[in-house]
């Protein structure tokens, strides 16, 4: 009868005590910060899709680079506030997220999708400067920095 009190009170114990330190490492790692790896290929992302956003200029004009510019905003602003910012419309987005929104998410996604909506929907005709401006502003929303005023 020894190795069955033997098993009975260290290896079953033992075994428990083990898988619930697997099951905690595991829970903890699901908690974990984005590792350095997770932001490159964030930012890689981003820079994609910018990239395809400058094709779609080329290859369709100012009316497919804006829409390329404005689901690249919609798709930030629903990953960062937790929204289904596709199927809203800019007002819709700016008034729900007002009181979230830091003042440059507002100044920039305000500005890239009203000018975006402008272009598609009002036959508006942008300028070089302006479509530039618009790059350079979805650039700078998506890049995650931290100075926000």
């Amino acid at each position: 009868m020894g190795w069955l009190s033997t098993f009975t009170f260290v290896l079953i114990p033992s075994l428990a005590l083990l898988i619930l330190i697997f099951l905690l490492v595991r829970v903890i790692e699901g908690r974990r910060s984005p590792s350095v790896e997770e932001e490159l290929q964030k930012s890689k992302e981003a820079e994609d899709e910018i990239t395809n956003a400058i094709e779609a200029l080329n290859r369709g004009g100012p009316v497919e680079y804006c829409r390329c510019l404005a689901s690249i905003v919609r798709r930030y602003l629903s990953r960062k506030y937790g929204i289904d910012a596709k199927s809203m419309s800019t007002g819709e987005i700016i008034s729900k997220l007002l009181p979230d929104l830091s003042n440059r998410d507002i100044d920039y996604a305000g500005e890239i999708l009203r000018m975006c909506e402008m272009v598609q929907f009002y036959r508006y005709k942008p300028s070089r400067s302006e479509l530039k401006h618009l790059l350079q502003l979805t650039r700078e929303l998506i890049s995650e920095r931290k100075d926000e005023g």
